[in-house]
């Protein structure tokens, strides 16, 4: 199957590869790009000539606390002037570049919430580098045309640090898919002195293991941060790197697919797609095909204003940090996002995300070991807690039909202490489960027996305290026991649909 679609994928470059008439083409003011090697490899055997700069059309449109809005969007160009003078750019402020990917352009939602949520924070100029023309099919086009408006936006770069002295050590850019790379371009043209980039996501088809000069690299900027989303293999319809290619690379959730995104397999992706083109047209087929490769960007821009912090822990996979064996920072952990210059950190660093907006998770340590747990269950495991649950419920029935009877009520309080030993003993069998926390979390469900009910077991279970529970409290105890129940049973699905 995977040679099959590894022909296919191939085929379809080649169907829209338009070809190169030469090795080299030249653009007044911008220099000479070249398609030999190392643009051409292996990694890369479609290696196409950037488009003219009419043809690519990128534009520079500037946002401030002054003019924040669309309709108050200031154009700036290399050498303008007059553009400069009109504009609220301020070469005393930081200044922070974002730069969209393929089959996008600047005037997308997520490139306005992400200028808002940056203006929130602080007084920036934030420059948002539209290169829609030169985006487009076919992707192999849209790659080579990265160049280009790297070229361009170094250029601009230059001349706003010639006419307002706005120093590029202090600049920023934050790019998505080709955007990414296109921002390492940027950073290598200035000789890697550029303060900072951070990557979203980038782009997989034609950069991933590809010579550092093709792509993004930690040698583009003093800092270079990454957020891995989407980095399944191009022929599961991933569209991210996996490689790290950052000082620090940040793989949330493992960097492969995100929850809440669905689909592993390329049939059942591919199924999604078609359902959302059929059912909501063409965007919503689109937000499926690419919903890993975009939370990149929902991730950092949640980062930049919300109070919580986005705890990045160092491990040497993500299979060791499922297991719970990266827990511990010992100084090496970072924040993901806007902040993670001021966190230090590099390297691979894990984390774990929520499944929709706020996507920030506290307590994440914990949450992975207690998932990782259930996931080691066996299903003998498992039959041993049904008899523990089994057998506590008929204690129960016989208990709540006997309320007046005390020897029901020391029976039942035996039988507690005995099932939660029931409980635990299996649960340390399993070494991820032997966490004294991580019980805690497995078996609150069970806890519940007694902390819901008008009665109390003392230390030893053995007496009654509270008098005869009321109507409500043994309908609230039983409500309860369901509860357990329908919980241990989700534990349980949960661990065979994985």
């Amino acid at each position: 199957m995977s040679t099959a679609l590894s022909i296919c994928f191939l085929a379809c470059l080649f169907v829209f590869y338009p070809g190169a008439e030469g090795l080299e083409v030249c653009y007044k003011d911008l220099g000479c790009f070249s398609n030999a090697r190392p643009f051409f490899s292996a990694q890369r055997p479609l290696s196409l000539l950037p488009q003219s700069p009419a043809n690519v059309g990128t534009t520079f449109g500037l946002f401030t606390r002054e003019n924040p809005t669309t309709q108050e969007r200031k154009k700036l160009l290399a050498e303008r002037d007059d553009l400069l003078e009109e504009s609220t750019f301020n070469g005393g402020r930081k200044t922070k570049f974002i730069i969209h990917g393929f089959q996008n352009n600047g005037h997308r939602p997520w490139v306005y919430n992400l200028t808002d949520e940056l203006l929130k924070e602080g007084d920036y100029n934030v420059i948002v580098v539209d290169w829609k023309d030169g985006a487009g099919l076919p992707y192999t086009q849209a790659a080579a045309n990265t160049r280009v408006v790297a070229a361009e936006t170094a250029r601009l770069i230059r001349y706003l640090n010639n006419r307002t002295a706005a120093d590029w050590t202090e600049m920023h850019i934050i790019g998505h898919s080709l955007g990414a790379h296109t921002a390492g371009y940027v950073g290598h043209g200035l000789g890697g002195q550029l303060g900072r980039i951070s990557g979203l996501d980038p782009a997989e088809p034609l950069f991933e293991h590809t010579d550092p000069l093709v792509r993004i690299d930690p040698t583009d900027a003093a800092f270079v941060d990454i957020i891995h989303t989407d980095g399944s293999s191009i022929l599961t319809l991933g569209l991210g790197l996996d490689q790290p290619v950052g000082d620090v690379d940040f793989y949330p959730e493992g960097g492969a697919r995100q929850p809440g995104c669905g689909a592993e397999s390329i049939i059942s992706k591919i199924g999604v797609i078609a359902e959302g083109l059929v059912t909501d047209g063409v965007k919503a087929a689109k937000n499926a095909f690419s919903c890993s490769h975009t939370r990149a960007i929902e991730l950092f821009t949640e980062s930049i204003n919300s109070p919580c912090e986005f705890t990045a822990y160092p491990c040497s996979s993500w299979d060791d940090y499922e297991a719970g064996e990266c827990t511990d920072c010992d100084g090496s952990c970072s924040v993901m996002g806007f902040h993670a210059d001021k966190h230090g950190g590099a390297g691979l660093l894990y984390l774990n995300t929520n499944d929709k907006d706020p996507f920030c998770l506290t307590d994440v340590a914990l949450r992975n070991r207690s998932r990782y747990c259930v996931q080691s269950l066996t299903r003998q495991n498992q039959t041993v807690i049904e008899r523990c649950v089994n057998t506590m419920e008929s204690v129960f029935l016989n208990f709540s039909t006997n309320m007046k009877d005390n020897v029901a009520e020391e029976i039942f309080c035996s039988e507690y202490e005995l099932f939660l030993k029931c409980v635990t003993a299996v649960l340390d069998t399993v070494q991820p489960c032997k966490d004294t926390a991580v019980k805690t979390v497995i078996g609150s469900a069970y806890t519940n027996y007694s902390l819901t009910a008008n009665y109390e077991c003392d230390d030893r279970h053995k007496s009654y305290r509270g008098g005869q529970p009321s109507v409500l409290g043994q309908t609230y105890l039983s409500m309860w026991i369901n509860m357990a129940a329908v919980v241990l049973c989700f534990f349980l699905v949960t661990r065979q649909s994985r």
